[in-house]
C-alpha cells in the first residue's frame, strides 16, 4: 500500500483552486480528515477484517496511508478529541474508546497527548472487571494507615463508595447507602465502605460525627490521591466499586451508567424476572450478530459486551441479596 504526503484531486475530490494542497494549511488537514471518512465508507470490508469502531479504523489507514508525521499528529488529534466529544454528547464510548486510544498510540508522535492516552488506557486496564484491588493506602479516623487490598475479600463482597464533603451528588447519596447497609446489617459477608477524598480532614470529620454512619470510613490522605487518580481514575465522584469475596474488581460505574442497569436498580432488588430479562436480551443480541458483521452491526457488538456486563453485574448483586448467614 503507497502512503501519501499529498492529496490530489486524483485520490479526493476537494474544493480548491490548485490540484494539489499543502499539507500545512488548515484546509489540508480538513481535506484528509474527509479522505479517511470516505475511504472507510468506499472499503465496507476493512470493518470486517480489521474489527475496530469508526475513528480507531480511521487512525490505523492515518497512518497506513499518510507518511508526513505532522499531519499524521494533527489529524490523529482531531479524531481522537472527536470520539471523546461523543461522550459529552452522551454517547457511551466506554467499549470502543480503548480501541482508539491504541490505534492513536501507533500513527502520534506528539508527547503530552501520548502521554495522556498511555495514563488513561493504565486506568481502564486497572477498572476492567476480573482485576485484583490495587495497593493504595488509606487512613481510619484514628490516622492508622491501611491498605485498599487488604480491605477487600477475605470471603466477603465489599462495596466501596468514594465521596467528599463537599460533593453534592455524594451527599445525597448517603441516604442511598444508608438503606443498602440497614438491609444487609445481618450478612456477614457484606461490608459497606466509604472512602473521601477530602482535603479538609476536620470537615470529613465534621460529616462523621454529625452523620454518624453505621459503616466503615476512610480518608484516602492529600499526599495518596495522585496514585488513586492514576491507577483508578477516581477525579470524579461519587464513585463506587463492588469486589468478590477473593478481592476481584465485580462492578466499576460504567456499567453502572448502563440505562438496563439504572432501571433494574431502582429499587436496590434484583427480582427473578429482571436477570431472566436480562440474560433473553443479551441471547437476543447474539442472534443478531449470527448474521455475518456489516458496518451497522458494530453498534450491535457494544451493546452486546456492555449489556453482557450488566447481566453479569445483576448477577452478582442478585449473589449477594439472596445471601443468608
Amino acid at each position: 500500500m503507497k502512503k501519501i504526503s499529498k492529496i490530489t484531486l486524483e485520490n479526493f475530490r476537494v474544493f480548491s483552486g490548485k490540484n494539489e494542497i499543502d499539507f500545512n494549511d488548515t484546509l489540508q488537514e480538513i481535506a484528509l480528515i474527509h479522505y479517511l471518512d470516505w475511504y472507510v465508507v468506499a472499503h465496507p470490508h476493512l470493518h470486517d477484517e480489521e474489527k475496530l469502531p469508526a475513528n480507531a479504523l480511521k487512525l490505523r489507514y492515518l497512518e497506513k496511508l499518510v507518511s508526513n508525521q505532522h499531519m499524521r499528529n494533527k489529524v490523529a488529534h482531531t479524531l481522537l478529541s472527536a470520539h471523546l466529544f461523543m461522550s459529552m454528547l452522551g454517547a457511551d464510548i466506554s467499549e470502543t474508546i480503548p480501541f482508539v486510544y491504541r490505534e492513536y498510540l501507533k500513527v502520534s508522535t506528539d508527547p503530552e497527548t501520548c502521554e495522556y492516552v498511555q495514563a488513561q488506557l493504565k486506568i481502564i486496564d486497572n477498572t476492567s472487571v476480573g482485576m485484583p484491588a490495587a495497593d493504595l493506602k488509606m487512613v481510619d479516623i484514628n490516622g492508622k494507615r491501611i491498605s485498599l487490598k487488604d480491605i477487600v475479600g477475605k470471603g466477603k463482597y465489599t462495596y466501596i463508595d468514594f465521596w467528599a464533603t463537599w460533593c453534592g451528588p455524594c451527599c445525597k447519596e448517603i441516604p442511598f447507602i444508608e438503606k443498602l447497609v440497614e438491609k444487609h446489617k445481618n450478612n456477614s459477608i457484606i461490608r459497606f465502605v466509604s472512602v473521601s477524598i477530602d482535603t479538609d480532614v476536620d470537615a470529613w470529620k465534621r460529616k462523621l460525627a454529625a452523620d454518624k454512619p453505621d459503616w466503615e470510613q476512610y480518608l484516602v490522605p492529600e499526599m495518596d490521591q495522585k496514585a488513586y487518580a492514576e491507577i483508578y481514575g477516581i477525579t470524579n465522584i461519587p464513585r463506587f466499586m463492588l469486589f468478590d469475596k477473593e478481592g476481584i474488581l465485580n462492578i466499576d460505574e460504567l456499567v453502572a451508567q448502563r440505562p438496563t442497569f439504572r432501571k433494574i436498580m431502582e429499587d436496590q432488588i434484583v427480582t427473578d424476572d429482571e436477570l431472566t430479562n436480562q440474560a433473553n436480551l443479551v441471547v437476543n443480541l447474539l442472534k443478531k450478530l449470527e448474521q455475518t458483521l456489516s458496518p451497522g452491526q458494530l453498534s450491535e457488538v457494544e451493546n452486546l459486551l456492555a449489556e453482557m456486563s450488566v447481566l453479569y453485574a445483576i448477577h452478582q448483586y442478585k449473589e449477594i441479596q439472596d445471601l443468608k448467614l
